[in-house]
């Protein structure tokens, strides 16, 4: 497994391993880009900040070769129920949403944290890990550089400062 880590020089530093940062690692890891994601919360999310993903991020998906395995771990939206102070007003049909313009013509319904695991396994299966418990605490930028400086867990509770 790639310790991506190790490496102080590196092209690109991901703050927040959320879908955003996840699919950066992810994009990034494909081209061959050194990258670190870090991220200050020690464990992945377990709750849905993001529920819907939309064609596009499909599109995506099938180019990485995990698009079914996104659909499979979701649920294709039939029609939105809209309630306005406790009273339904409409429902909105969406299964055929984007039907002749993309090959998923359809909203699917997935948890954040399922999207987060599925990206995460992609990375580590190319090699790639999350640095838990590692926040930005500052950086500097000059005409040939961004220094960083993270702040990293110890096994003695306190934390460690590293440059980058």
């Amino acid at each position: 497994m790639q310790r991506q880590s190790e490496d102080k020089n590196i092209d690109v530093l991901i703050v927040g391993a959320g879908p955003s940062g996840l699919m950066m690692a992810c994009q990034l890891a494909l081209r061959n880009i050194s990258f670190r994601i870090i991220d200050r919360k020690g464990h992945p999310t377990n709750y849905s900040g993001a529920l819907i993903v939309q064609a596009r991020s499909l599109e995506i998906f099938q180019q990485m070769g995990i698009a079914q395995k996104i659909i499979n771990s979701g649920e294709i939206a039939n029609e939105i129920k809209l309630i306005f102070n406790g009273k339904k007003s409409f429902i909105l049909p969406v299964k055929e949403i984007g039907k002749g313009l993309t090959q998923f013509p359809f909203l699917l319904l997935l948890e954040q944290s399922e999207t987060e695991q599925i990206l995460t396994d992609f990375l580590n299966n190319l090699g790639y890990s999350i640095e838990r418990e590692t926040e930005l605490d500052q950086f500097t930028q000059n005409d040939h550089a961004v220094t960083s400086t993270l702040r990293l867990p110890t096994e003695t509770g306190r934390p460690f400062l590293q440059n980058i």
